[in-house]
């Protein structure tokens, strides 16, 4: 079987993920009400491939999504809105470990590390701008930019020659980051190819379509 074929067959586990990630809608009301519903420490948040997700190691990934952020940017505010964004993202990568990463490895879907390369410091990708960006202003930080405003490879690079051990740790989760999305653009390429179809195909449909009604007609008029 073909990957495109393969791709085809699990069209239904797709529309699957999807539905699961209507869930996140629920989790965001719940965790952002702070309610009595999560006091207890054995309570489900919901499950992900069948595997149980528990409140408490559920709440740990947020709260380390948050320290992250504050330690990137300490003038980052994280109010309601900011915090419904961590819990989705949170749940988004939770099942892209449990399900999504499965499909990449039976599909053979990787980023090398020359390829990580160009998209951290050579073809900088637009998730690593937006890390580099004021998210107030909209503007790449003074320090990373150009005259112009934008994004100033020299600067990057010599920052990255010159990481204290924070701003390492920082660089090497946004490597990660980049690694993840990555693959998933190189997967829904994939599925987009997958479900494309030819002009061959929709002419052959035609032909038997056309015949079909042909025939219909010809019966009729008999």
């Amino acid at each position: 079987m073909s990957v495109l074929e393969k791709i085809r067959s699990k069209t239904g586990l797709l529309v699957g993920i999807v539905g699961l990630a209507l869930v996140i809608f629920i989790l965001e009301s719940l965790l952002g009400s702070g309610g009595a519903l999560f006091s207890g420490q054995d309570l489900e948040v919901g499950k992900i491939n069948g595997e149980q997700i528990d409140y408490p190691a559920f709440s740990a990934k947020v709260n380390e999504q948050i320290a992250q952020i504050q330690q990137s940017n300490p003038n980052q505010v994280i109010d309601d809105k900011m915090k419904e964004q961590i819990i989705e993202s949170v749940w988004s990568q939770m099942i892209n470990d449990k399900v999504i990463k499965v499909q990449y490895k039976k599909l053979g879907i990787e980023v090398s590390e020359d390829e990580l390369y160009d998209l951290m410091l050579v073809h900088p990708h637009q998730y690593v701008v937006q890390q580099l960006t004021d998210q107030q202003t909209g503007k790449v930080y003074e320090g990373f930019a150009r005259p112009d405003g934008e994004l100033d490879l020299v600067k990057l690079n010599q920052w990255v020659g010159q990481m204290n051990a924070e701003q390492e740790k920082f660089w090497k989760q946004l490597e990660k980051s980049i690694l993840e999305v990555r693959a998933a653009e190189k997967y829904n390429n994939l599925i987009k190819k997958g479900l494309y179809v030819t002009s061959a195909e929709a002419k052959d449909v035609f032909i038997a379509q056309n015949k079909q009604v042909n025939a219909f007609c010809h019966e009729a008029l008999c």
